[in-house]
């Protein structure tokens, strides 16, 4: 969760990060980010979800550093935070379940293991205040 809040590309109420881990380790991540990429035009995101996603962001690093068939070995982590109200100073846990257009681009890369966080309707030990001393 640490990433998407911290991600000077994520601004605004809700953040996401994804990761692909293999053995425990972290070889790549990925933000929500206001830029596009060819990899998010042609897989049935919609015209007003142009944005690169936290979980193509992740793929795209990825992809500089191994093969398709390494990542298929991998688990794919997607995180979102988000404010419980407007002006709350605490975030946490919100459903990052991927869309459909990244769905499509985790199995075009062979990634079968995905898990994301699900809604927190109250505040609990999945909160954090970043203005704690």
């Amino acid at each position: 969760m640490g990433l998407a809040i911290q991600a000077p590309s994520n601004t605004g109420p809700v953040k996401v990060a994804a990761a692909l881990i293999y053995k425990g380790r972290v070889l790549a991540t990925g933000t929500n980010q206001y830029k596009t990429h060819p990899l998010m035009m042609t897989r049935g995101y919609r015209e007003d979800q142009n944005w690169r996603h936290a979980e193509v962001d992740c793929i795209q690093n990825a992809r500089k550093i191994m093969t398709k068939e390494q990542m298929a070995r991998c688990e794919l982590r997607v995180v979102r935070a988000k404010r419980p109200s407007g002006e709350s100073k605490e975030w946490i846990l919100g459903l990052a379940k991927p869309c459909p257009g990244c769905s499509q681009v985790i199995r075009d890369h062979g990634i079968t293991n995905v898990t994301w966080t699900e809604d927190a309707d109250v505040l609990d030990e999945y909160s954090v205040d970043l203005y704690e001393s």
